[in-house]
């Protein structure tokens, strides 16, 4: 991350309402795109608030999506959020998908929040059938990162279901020839 860029987004940041400054931060924590219903679930805002966050130049309004104008200024934001702040903020998006009742293609992005949020429980359930969905898609450098997220959660696993897995990540990495 260029320290100007990063710079620059963090004083436009600075410059908002703290109502603003929290929906710019929740749509860092997602990367692509953030349903608004998914922010309006979460953080409840005004219309100004979110007028407000629209005007920074931070993020655009996609149809039903907000979305950053650029994805070094989302990273920018993302890595400047404490450590004690976006776990929480990653269990509440996950839990909110889940009880939205995500369709299957979002299964990847639920992974994503779980590892964020540090729930191995919710890891070791989605994980390998984003993998399976990966693999099925002819997607196995996903599949495989996937499976690495699967085994990194699944100590507690027993061991014939670890050697699955372990089996399951050797044959995506032998497709993408990442045999090391």
């Amino acid at each position: 991350m260029p320290r100007g860029v990063q710079d620059l987004v963090l004083s436009r940041l600075a410059r908002l309402s703290p109502a603003a400054q929290d929906i710019i931060r929740l749509s860092a924590l997602v990367p692509g795109r953030i349903e608004r219903w998914l922010v309006e679930a979460l953080l409840s805002p005004t219309p100004e608030a979110l007028e407000e966050a629209l005007d920074s130049g931070l993020l655009l309004a996609q149809d039903a999506d907000l979305a950053f104008r650029h994805e070094l200024a989302r990273v920018a934001v993302e890595v400047s959020l404490s450590p004690a702040f976006a776990p929480g903020a990653h269990a509440r998006i996950l839990s909110a998908l889940e009880r939205r009742g995500a369709p299957e293609s979002t299964l990847a992005r639920r992974v994503h929040h779980a590892v964020r949020a540090g729930n191995d429980a919710a890891v070791r359930r989605l994980a390998p059938e984003a993998a399976q969905q990966a693999q099925a898609r002819g997607a196995h450098r996903e599949a495989a990162a996937h499976w690495r997220s699967a085994l990194a959660h699944a100590d507690e696993l027993p061991l014939a279901e670890r050697a699955a897995m372990f089996d399951a990540l050797s044959y995506e990495c032998y497709l993408v020839d990442r045999a090391e």
